[in-house]
């Protein structure tokens, strides 16, 4: 039977004795993942591409390892580890969207909601200059006929929208989007949690600490129209493959900026473009970020800020707290780049710029290094 592995955050002591109970049941009979799909209560919330596999009971669940989950600190969604045809993924269920069974009628409340107030913003998105037509960026992903849709999914979470984005775009690690039915989602399994390799050898952090640049830098300049600031990574939400990339796989929280319309709004001088916002931080490296001062400039070294800081050089827990001497030895701008890129000197795009610069370092540092699994 294809499996399917249910991890659950902050369960209720019923809750958990139901899963007791359901485990004993399942190691003997099974249990079809449809009956978990509740998709009377909101059946187009992220869509329907995939409810044919429940349907055909192409998808069984067990419930082992279940428990290794349950007490997991950093969980913002129940997360299931599974396979579809073989293939591995991941499938999201969202808590509490509030959505109860909508008719096309709701479906055009919910676009003009979004279309017409630009003051309403989805959960957890800022948009920047503060543009309230967000079809701009998601045109491309829906045709005419199925616009509502797209509003539908941006009052319930971004995230699919922006994988399906990503996944048209290319080059940008996120997991890749294979569909939805009500309210589940179902990703590319990226692999294991970065937090696997916090106490790996050297040659393995300094590589992840490169991918982790390289994001930074993606998410940066890697579209010409858009940038995306990313608020809320950590350890517990970036995945590693087989072949050592790094991917970003929690995409709710995000400032989101409009390159062309910024430059409607507020002309782009030479001036303007050469002044950075910088993130700061702040006592025990918790975040530290105005998002109305990322959204007045037209560049902001925020993704910089959140890789070099709380992921590389945070001193319980950073990639890169520890340099051996060696290291330092052959390559000994390493330090100060790392020091510039967390703290700089340089009031206009220093972190930026360091960061650039330590990514290269760190990639001849490691060149054909593979990560071990």
């Amino acid at each position: 039977m294809l499996g399917i592995i249910l991890y659950v955050k902050y369960l209720t002591t019923r809750r958990l004795l139901q899963l007791g109970i359901s485990l004993v049941f399942s190691l003997y009979f099974g249990i079809k993942f449809n009956l978990f799909l509740n998709l009377k209560n909101c059946p187009n919330c992220y869509g329907m591409e995939l409810c044919h596999f429940f349907n055909e009971r192409q998808i069984g669940i067990a419930w082992t390892g279940w428990i290794s989950f349950v007490f997991h600190p950093k969980l913002t969604k129940s997360v299931f580890h599974g396979v579809i045809n073989e293939t591995k993924l991941i499938v999201f269920k969202r808590k509490h969207t509030g959505h109860r069974k909508l008719t096309p009628t709701d479906l055009d409340a919910v676009r003009e909601k979004y279309m017409l107030n630009e003051d309403e913003e989805p959960h957890n998105v800022i948009l920047c200059p503060g543009f309230g037509d967000l079809e701009p960026l998601f045109r491309h992903l829906y045709d005419e006929e199925c616009k509502g849709h797209l509003w539908l999914e941006l009052s319930s979470s971004i995230e699919p929208l922006l994988l399906k984005y990503f996944q048209k775009a290319g080059q940008f690690p996120v997991p890749g989007y294979f569909g939805a039915c009500g309210d589940f989602i179902f990703e590319e399994d990226k692999g294991n949690s970065l937090t696997d390799y916090l106490s790996s050898d050297f040659q393995t952090r300094a590589h992840l600490s490169a991918e982790l640049l390289k994001m930074a830098h993606v998410f940066t300049f890697g579209s010409p129209e858009f940038v995306f600031y990313f608020t809320d990574v950590s350890q517990y939400n970036l995945a590693v493959d087989s072949n050592g990339k790094v991917s970003l796989i929690d995409l709710d929280n995000v400032i989101i900026l409009d390159r062309r319309k910024y430059e409607k709004v507020l002309p782009v001088t030479g001036d303007t473009k050469r002044e950075v916002h910088k993130s700061e931080i702040l006592e025990d490296y918790e975040y530290a970020y105005s998002p109305s001062d990322i959204c007045n400039h037209y560049l902001s070294d925020h993704n910089y800020f959140t890789v070099c800081v709380h992921l590389l050089a945070h001193p319980e827990n950073g990639l890169l707290r520890e340099i051996p001497m060696n290291v330092t030895s052959t390559y000994p701008t390493i330090s100060d780049l790392l020091r510039e890129c967390t703290e700089p000197t340089v009031e206009s795009g220093g972190r930026i710029r360091a960061g650039e610069k330590l990514q290269v370092l760190l990639e001849g540092l490691t060149r054909d290094y593979k990560v071990p699994h």
